[in-house]
C-alpha cells in the first residue's frame, strides 16, 4: 500500500514488518492489501456460513474489545433458485410455507449445509442431489437452534454438486426477540402483519416484508447474506379480496375451492436474498408501462387518483438513469407500494419498492411536495445494491452512498444545478452533524451489529465522497467507470476495491490515496484559509492550515480550486493541500473577489476569513448556489453591519445597495435562498421600509414554491404582531386562494387570535391530511378546545410507522400542554394508562414515562 505522508523511523519499521507478514499470506500478483481493508461483513451472528472461520476480535488500538471483525460470508454453498409456496395466516400472525432451496457446492467439498431460518417450526425436511446420476430424496439428520438449520449429509458433496433442500414450516415472526434496529430500519422480524385492533379498528388488513439486512430468513429458509444471489418463484395464497405483490412478474393466478386465490410471481434474474419481498392487502393498483416493462403503483383505494403523482416522475427517472449510467434498467418490472406501519422510510426490493404510508398524499398535500427524492433514491438502488450488491455490510457504502448520490443526480437533470447543490449541501450538513458525536471509517469491518452501518456516514458522507471523486476524475471518466463497474459485476457482489480498480482502469491513475483517506479512514479535514493581496509584488496570496478531525498529526490530500473574479473575466487555479501549513502565490492583478471549492465540492469544515464586503461580492457574483447561500447567511446574521444601514442616516448609500441585494435574493433561482431572505428580514424593518414589505407580500402571493410562500407569510404575520397590520381580509383571502397546506397552516395561529371559530373550522378540515399531524398537535396544544383532544388521542394511538415514532415524543409534549391548559389532567392520566397497553413497545415506554411525569 502506498502512502502520502512522511513516516518516522519507528513507523517505517512497523510498516515494513506488517508488509512482510501480510505479503507472506498473499501472492504479489493479487497486489498488497492492508489487513484493515480485507473482504469482510457480518450480522450479529456469525457470517462465516458453512465452513468459514469464526470472527476474530479487533486488536487495533482504537477498536473496543466487544467489537467483532466481520468476515464476508463464506461461499461454500452458492444459492441458485428459491421456490416458495406461502400462505399468510392473519389471525395468528404466522406464515405456512413450503420451500425448495436449490444450491451448488462451492470450491471445497462439504458434508453439512446450513440455512438461516429464524424462529420456525419445522414440520418436514428432505434433501436430494440434482445430478443426472442421483436424484434420490433423503431424510437427513439435522439440528436446529431456531436461528440456523444444519443439515448433516450421509456423504460428502464434491465441488459443483447441485442439490435441493425441501422444507415445510411455520414462521412466527412475532415470537422473535426483535432488536432495536437502526435509524434507517426500525424492525428486525422480517414479516409484518397489519390488522384491525382495539386501538385502530379501521386499520386495513395487510402483510408485507422487510428483509434488509438479514431478516428475510424470518419467513423463508435461505443463506441470508448479501454476497449470495438467487432467482425465485413465489406462490402466494391470500383471500380473494386482496391483491399481491412480489419481485418479478405475476405469471399465473388461480382461484381455490376454499375462497382463496394463489398468485405466482417469477423472478428470473438473480438477486440477493434480502431483496426478496411479498405484500398483500386491499390496495388499488394503478397500472402503467415503461418501454415493455410493467410499472404499477399500489396505494390505499382513496389515493388511487393521486398514485402517479405520489410516485412522481417514475418513468422519467427510469429513462434518465438508464441513459446516464449507460446500463438499461436491468429488471423485468418496476412496482411501488405504500403500506401501513412500515419500519423504514422505503426499501429497494428488486422491482417491488416498499414505502411507508407517509408517501400517500392528497391533492393538497402534493402541492407541497411528493416522495420524488425517495423514489429517486430507491430506484438508483436497482443498479447499486440490486444489480451489483455490496459483498458484505461493511461495504454498505457501495449500496447507500450511491443511492443517496442518485437523488442529486436526478435533481441536476430534472431541475438544474441549484436543486442538486442544495441536496448535496444537505448531505454535508447531515454528516458534519453526526461527526460531532461519531467518526468512523466509511468502509468498516468492526462493528457490533449490521444496523450500525446504516448511519449518515454510509448515506450522506458517502454521497459527498462520490461527488468529490466525480470532480477529481471528471464527468466522462466517472460515468464510464460506473458503466464498467455495473457491467462487469452485473448480478454479482462487489467490494470497495473492485470499484477502485475499475476507476483506475478507466482513468489510468493511481487512486489509492483518494480511496484510503475517504473510504477506508475516518474523519475529515478542517481547513483555515487566509487570503491577502500583496500589492508590492502584485500577487494573490493564500495561506492554508489543515488539521485532521479524527487523527491528530495527519493531513488529507485536497485538490483545492481557487477562483479569481475580475470585472470582466474570471479564471481558476488548482492547488494541492497535503501538509499542515502551506502558502500559494499567483501573479494576478487585484481581483474583485476570490472563491474556492471548499465545502461546495470538498467535504470539510473550513474558515476562509471572509470580510463583510467580500461576502457582498460573493453573493452578487458567484454562479454557485453554495457560495451565494453561505454569503447571504453571513450577511443577514450581521445585524449591526447589514440591517443597521436602514436606521443610520449616514449610511443611506449602503441601505440602497443592500435593498438591491435583497431584491436579488428574492429573485434567486434557488428556493432555499429565497426562503432565507424571507425569513431573515427583521419585522421592525418591514414596518418602515415600503419596498421590502412589498417584496415580501409579492413573494407570499406569487412565489412558485409553497415553502417560500409559507416563510414569507409567517414573516408578514410576525410583522403584523409587531404593529403593522395586514390589510383587512388579506389573510383570509390568501388561504382561500392558495392550495398549499403549508400556507394554510401558517395562517392558523393569527386567525385563532381574532376569529377562533374560523381557525377551529380550518384546523378540523386539516385533520384528514397526513402531513398536517405535527402542525395540528402544536396548534391544538395552544388553541384547541376540549373536543380537539379526541383527535390528538386518536392520532397517538394509531400512528406507529417509523416516521411517526421519531416525532412521537414531541407530540406527547404537545398533548401534555393541551390537557394542562384545558384542566384535563385526569383525562390525560386515563389516556396514558390506556396507551401503556399499545402494541408498540416504544410507545408503551413513552406512555409510562409521561404518566409518571404527569402524576
Amino acid at each position: 500500500m502506498r502512502t502520502h505522508r512522511t513516516l518516522s523511523l519507528p513507523s517505517f519499521l512497523l510498516l515494513l514488518l506488517l508488509t512482510l507478514v501480510w505479503g507472506a499470506c498473499r501472492p504479489l500478483s493479487q497486489g498488497l492489501r492492508s489487513p484493515s481493508v480485507a473482504r469482510t461483513t457480518g450480522p450479529a451472528r456469525s457470517e462465516t456460513g458453512n465452513a468459514g472461520l469464526q470472527p476474530a476480535k479487533d486488536t487495533s488500538a482504537d477498536a473496543p474489545w466487544t467489537t467483532l471483525y466481520r468476515a464476508s460470508r463464506s461461499l461454500d454453498v452458492r444459492l441458485i433458485h428459491t421456490r416458495l409456496e406461502l400462505r399468510p395466516l392473519f389471525e395468528s400472525a404466522q406464515l405456512r410455507g413450503k420451500a425448495w432451496i436449490e444450491a451448488a457446492v462451492g470450491f471445497y467439498p462439504v458434508q453439512q449445509v446450513k440455512l438461516d431460518a429464524q424462529g420456525f417450526e419445522i414440520h418436514h425436511l428432505s434433501f436430494r442431489t440434482l445430478d443426472a446420476d442421483s436424484t434420490r430424496t433423503l431424510q437427513p439428520l439435522y439440528t436446529y437452534d431456531r436461528q440456523v438449520v444444519t443439515v448433516n449429509l450421509p456423504r460428502r458433496l464434491e465441488p459443483g454438486t447441485r442439490f435441493e433442500v425441501h422444507m415445510e414450516y411455520t414462521a412466527s415472526p412475532d415470537s422473535l426477540k426483535a432488536g432495536p434496529g437502526s435509524a434507517a430500519i426500525q424492525g428486525e422480524k422480517g414479516l409484518y402483519f397489519i390488522r384491525p385492533d382495539s386501538v385502530n379498528p379501521d386499520k386495513p388488513w395487510q402483510v408485507w416484508t422487510q428483509g434488509e439486512t438479514d431478516h428475510n430468513s424470518c419467513w423463508f429458509p435461505t443463506i441470508d447474506a448479501p454476497n449470495q444471489k438467487t432467482t425465485q418463484h413465489i406462490a402466494l395464497t391470500v383471500d380473494t379480496s386482496m391483491v399481491t405483490l412480489s419481485n418479478g412478474l405475476m405469471t399465473s393466478s388461480r382461484l381455490n375451492a376454499d375462497g382463496t386465490r394463489t398468485d405466482v410471481w417469477e423472478h428470473r434474474l438473480p438477486h440477493a436474498p434480502y431483496l426478496a419481498m411479498i405484500a398483500a392487502g386491499r390496495f388499488a393498483v394503478v397500472k402503467d408501462r415503461w418501454r415493455s416493462i410493467p410499472v404499477h403503483y399500489y396505494v390505499e383505494p382513496r389515493y388511487a387518483p393521486q398514485a402517479e403523482r405520489i410516485f412522481h416522475r417514475t418513468k422519467d427517472m427510469l429513462t434518465y438513469y438508464s441513459q446516464k449510467l449507460g446500463v438499461d434498467y436491468p429488471w423485468s418490472s418496476y412496482h411501488q407500494i405504500a403500506v401501513r406501519d412500515f419500519v423504514s422510510g422505503a426499501m429497494e426490493n428488486t422491482g417491488a419498492v416498499v414505502f411507508g404510508q407517509w408517501a400517500q398524499r392528497s391533492d393538497r398535500e402534493l402541492v407541497d411536495g411528493s416522495a420524488e427524492g425517495t423514489v429517486a433514491h430507491e430506484m438508483f438502488h436497482h443498479w447499486f445494491g440490486d444489480l451489483v450488491t455490496c459483498e458484505s455490510w461493511s461495504n454498505l457504502s457501495l449500496n447507500e452512498s450511491f443511492a443517496t448520490y442518485g437523488t442529486p443526480l436526478w435533481y441536476e437533470h430534472a431541475y438544474g444545478p441549484e436543486e442538486a447543490d442544495a441536496a448535496l449541501e444537505g448531505n454535508l450538513r447531515d454528516y458534519l452533524a453526526e461527526s460531532k458525536r461519531k467518526q468512523v471509517d466509511l468502509i468498516r469491518y468492526y462493528y457490533e451489529n449490521n444496523e450500525d452501518m446504516f448511519d449518515r456516514h454510509s448515506y450522506a458522507k458517502g454521497a459527498r465522497i462520490l461527488h468529490m471523486l466525480r470532480n477529481e476524475i471528471g464527468d466522462r471518466a466517472f460515468f464510464e467507470s460506473i458503466r464498467l463497474y455495473l457491467t462487469r459485476f452485473s448480478y454479482k457482489s462487489a467490494e470497495i476495491h473492485d470499484f477502485r480498480l475499475i476507476c483506475e482502469e478507466v482513468t489510468g491513475r493511481d487512486l489509492q490515496i483518494f480511496f484510503n483517506q475517504w473510504f477506508l479512514s475516518k474523519g475529515h479535514p478542517i481547513v483555515d484559509m487566509n487570503y491577502r493581496y500583496d500589492s508590492l509584488n502584485k500577487q494573490c496570496v493564500f495561506e492554508f492550515r489543515q488539521k485532521h478531525s479524527a487523527l491528530p498529526g495527519r493531513t488529507f490530500r485536497l485538490p483545492v480550486q481557487l477562483e479569481f473574479y475580475f470585472f470582466d473575466s474570471s479564471t481558476a487555479r488548482t492547488v494541492v493541500l497535503d501538509r499542515e501549513v502551506q502558502e500559494f502565490r499567483f501573479d494576478f492583478p487585484r481581483p474583485v473577489w476570490t472563491g474556492h471549492n471548499l465545502g461546495r465540492i470538498l467535504l470539510c469544515e473550513y474558515n476562509d476569513g471572509r470580510t463583510f464586503d467580500e461576502f457582498v461580492q460573493q453573493f452578487k457574483g458567484s454562479p454557485f448556489y453554495y457560495d451565494r447561500k453561505r454569503a447571504l447567511e453571513a450577511l443577514v446574521q450581521n445585524p449591526q453591519r447589514f440591517w443597521g444601514a436602514w436606521t443610520d442616516p449616514a449610511r443611506t448609500t449602503d441601505a440602497v445597495a443592500y435593498q438591491d441585494l435583497i431584491a436579488r435574493a428574492f429573485r434567486d433561482p434557488s428556493p432555499v435562498i429565497r426562503g432565507i431572505v424571507a425569513d431573515a428580514i427583521p419585522a421592525s424593518l418591514l414596518k418602515q421600509d415600503v419596498l421590502l414589505y412589498g417584496l415580501l407580500v409579492r413573494t407570499a402571493e406569487k412565489d412558485i414554491r409553497s415553502q417560500v410562500r409559507q416563510k414569507a407569510l409567517l414573516k408578514l404575520i410576525e410583522t403584523a404582531d409587531s404593529g403593522k397590520a395586514l390589510p383587512a381580509g388579506w389573510l383570509e383571502q390568501k388561504i382561500a386562494t392558495d392550495s398549499s397546506l403549508l400556507v394554510t397552516a401558517a395562517a392558523l395561529r393569527p386567525i385563532a387570535k381574532t376569529n377562533p371559530n374560523q381557525a377551529e373550522e380550518i384546523a378540523k378540515a386539516l385533520e384528514n391530511e397526513n402531513s398536517m399531524v405535527g402542525t395540528l398537535f402544536g396548534f391544538y396544544a395552544d388553541f384547541g378546545q376540549e373536543k380537539s383532544l379526541q383527535y390528538l388521542e386518536k392520532s397517538l394511538m394509531q400512528l406507529r410507522d417509523s416516521r411517526s415514532l421519531r416525532q412521537y415524543p414531541t407530540w406527547l409534549k404537545d398533548y401534555n400542554r393541551a390537557i394542562l391548559r384545558l384542566n384535563q389532567k385526569e383525562r390525560g392520566l386515563t389516556f396514558y394508562e390506556k396507551l401503556k397497553h399499545h402494541p408498540s413497545a416504544r410507545i408503551r415506554t413513552l406512555a409510562a414515562e409521561n404518566l409518571s411525569g404527569l402524576r
